[in-house]
């Protein structure tokens, strides 16, 4: 049942009937509900109103207490999803805008909140850091919400034995503030009670994530039902070595805890670790020993290479199950062809996003780069690939391969001794290309679109940071029909650029540090044009310049330009006829407005007439 309608309403205006609407809902769409569904909605109890949580994180913490059900050889949590978007069907969910990020985030409207709260009865509690005591014995799912002034006194769940969920929640938890002592508080700031994980041995979530923690004491081990561990912004320094005898551990959340600078070596010892989720751009002094045992892995943002046995790119053989995205950095490490096959991932169909960086800070061309990275062909699948710190001289064909006709975004990045682009333009699917820091690239020509109509799905495009380029030539007619955004930047020696007048969506043209570009590009520029922006490219600003330059009457009528931090208003060519006041009048809007309606309207009021007359005429009849 839609709950679209109901839901406008806010809770104090039901507040004098809320003994008889949970009832009713509870009958409406609770009780109708599959049992499965029942306990993930029931679940959501333990957060307070209007609390946004991740939809993936959520299918994991389901996934943690046994609540999806198996189905053959799917993914627990594709299982997850599904029951997720149910509960999403049924307007148990509303969606939260973001502003990037990859994460769908959602909270539940405050009436429905309090029906999961309605209906999980004593088992599951959302309560602040001073009313502990109103927890019944029973309780088995248990969020705290703390003041960030103030760490909460944790040893007033002792009694609470049978719980096996535990999240420590701060109220403002975007507000860093500075942690404080509560009286009576043990003198270790941060530190968690020793006692804490041996009274509370039934555990399998424990989230103490924004929290003031920085050091967990050994004791964790005893948590052996434990599949859900997050820690994530934290100041955590290190992870103790008994958390690797958890063997039933699934999730282990670690993003952003800044001085974790690495992890426990036994790590391996984690055969059922699925989720081993930190920041890919956190730099790790190395990964542990034998990760590649961890063959059931299928989060793994961050894979650092090593030389060593045990820390090479080899270990990421067996790791079949890996999904979503991976950056792999140090592949200076990686020493030939070989090796970098070995890592198979051209059979890892679930990456969507892949990143390969190599340091880059050698000044020398690496011909061994090359076959690096030709042995590193990802999966047809991929959406997203990124190479960065590149050395060698080509790229390599499947980099330009149609057959990868699901790959939406590149990133060529700090590629110094490349001096010829990939025929990207035959990636069907290709929307993003970023192409910058390519020291020694001197010439964009045809090559770069291929044999065919070249990027038909490009919507941006940007070169930036290209000190050689000095032309850029060879596009097409019927070239990149849906490019939208054409940045070019920080090309120092760039005269030469192709004609734009067949780009007829581009919306954005973004010219920035191009002091030799001779003009504006032959022919005119597209109609769909809406911005244009020019700084730091002197010859193009003399030539632009309003009223006189030699390419005034090309840009003046479109409707934002910036040049050089001056905002210039659109002006119309003198022959052009105004639109707006020119144009005849509104037929319904002018002076002889009810002439022309009187004109129109009363033959046909005069035939209404007449056939009601005819009809009245045969009923008295």
């Amino acid at each position: 049942m839609e709950w679209d309608a109901l839901l406008r309403y806010e809770f104090c205006e039901l507040e004098g009937h809320k003994a008889r609407i949970y009832p009713v809902l509870k009958w409406l769409s609770y009780d109708n509900m599959p049992s499965y569904l029942k306990r993930c909605f029931s679940y959501c109890s333990i957060y307070p109103r209007d609390h946004v949580v991740e939809k993936d994180d959520l299918v994991q913490l389901w996934a943690a207490e046994g609540f999806i059900q198996s189905q053959g050889t799917r993914a627990i949590e594709d299982v997850g999803r599904q029951y997720f978007e149910e509960l999403y069907s049924r307007s148990f969910f509303s969606p939260v805008p973001t502003i990037g990020g990859d994460q769908q985030r959602y909270k539940m409207h405050e009436l429905i909140h309090d029906l999961a709260r309605f209906v999980s009865t004593s088992v599951c509690f959302c309560m602040e850091d001073k009313m502990p005591c109103l927890v019944s014995s029973n309780a088995r799912h248990v969020s705290l919400l703390y003041e960030n002034t103030q760490l909460p006194r944790l040893e007033v769940f002792y009694k609470y034995t049978k719980l096996r969920t535990f999240t420590l929640l701060p109220k403002f938890p975007s507000i860093p503030r500075p942690v404080m002592l509560r009286p009576n508080f043990p003198s270790n700031l941060g530190e968690v009670p020793y006692e804490f994980f041996e009274r509370l041995g039934c555990l399998r979530v424990l989230n103490l994530s924004r929290s003031p923690i920085t050091k967990l004491p050994e004791s964790i081990g005893n948590l052996i039902h434990l599949r859900y561990l997050n820690l994530s912004h934290t100041r955590i320094e290190l992870l103790p070595k008994p958390i690797t005898t958890i063997c039933g551990l699934e999730t282990l959340k670690l993003k952003s805890c800044p001085k974790l600078l690495r992890l426990p070596e036994n790590l391996k010892d984690l055969i059922k670790l699925r989720h081993l989720d930190f920041d890919r751009h956190r730099q790790l002094s190395s990964m542990p020993i034998d990760i590649g045992k961890l063959t059931s892995l299928e989060t793994l943002h961050a894979f650092r290479v090593g030389k060593e046995k045990g820390y090479q790119i080899e270990e990421l053989k067996n790791m079949s199950c890996l999904r979503g995205s991976i950056s792999i950095t140090n592949l200076d490490n990686v020493a030939d062809f070989v090796q970098a096959e070995v890592a198979m991932l051209h059979k890892k169909k679930y990456i969507d996003r892949l990143e390969l960086e190599w340091n880059g800070i050698r000044g020398l061309v690496q011909p061994v780069q090359q076959e690096v990275l030709t042995g590193l062909e990802p999966h047809a699948r991929l959406k997203e690939l990124r190479v960065a710190g590149y050395c060698g001289l080509l790229f390599p064909s499947w980099i330009a391969n149609s057959a990868f006709s699901k790959l939406e975004s590149i990133d060529l990045e700090n590629c110094p001794f490349c001096e010829l682009l990939p025929s990207l333009g035959q990636l069907p699917a290709l929307k993003k290309l970023l192409i910058q820091n390519m020291s020694t690239l001197d010439v964009v020509d045809h090559l770069f679109c291929g044999s065919s109509v070249a990027f038909l799905s490009l919507e941006t495009l940007t070169l930036r940071d290209m000190p050689e380029l000095i032309s850029w030539t060879g596009l097409r007619d019927n070239d990149m029909p849906c490019l939208r955004d054409l940045s070019i930047d920080s090309c120092p020696k760039l005269a030469t650029i192709p004609s734009f007048q067949y780009l007829t969506a581009l919306q954005c043209l973004d010219i920035n540090r191009c002091p030799q570009l001779q003009s504006l590009p032959e022919g005119r520029l597209p109609s769909s044009l809406k911005t244009l922006i020019i700084l730091e490219s002197d010859i193009l600003k003399d030539r632009c310049k309003v009223g006189e330059g030699a390419d005034w009457n090309k840009i003046r009528w479109i409707p934002k330009i910036l040049i050089e931090d001056m905002v210039i208003p659109a002006q119309r060519p003198d022959n052009q006829i105004d639109e707006v006041h020119d144009a005849p009048e509104n037929l319904f809007g002018s002076r002889n407005s009810l002439l022309v309606c009187c004109v129109i309207l009363f033959p046909l009021f005069v035939l209404f007439m007449r056939s009601l007359y005819r009809y009245l005429s045969q009923a008295r009849a």
